[in-house]
């Protein structure tokens, strides 16, 4: 189970799954719109590197330093 809990006392628990080898799991996603936090629930498994996964739900605009670091 992931937990996320927020500073004004919300919390979000999400189930997990087991990792699958050589790929990478995504659990969640946050993104800020208008400047409100928004948590989405993914449960996915990407095969490849972590820039894949990122790029996979929307993530694009990263620079990475290779494919497994982001500046």
């Amino acid at each position: 189970m992931a937990t996320v809990t927020t500073y004004g006392g919300a919390r979000v628990e999400l189930p997990t799954v087991p990792p699958v080898p050589h790929q990478v799991s995504v659990l969640m996603s946050a993104y800020n719109i208008a400047g409100e936090l928004v948590l989405r629930a993914e449960l996915d498994n990407v095969a490849g590197p972590l820039r894949e996964a990122c790029v996979a739900h929307g993530f694009d605009r990263i620079a990475w330093r290779d494919p497994a670091n982001p500046v």
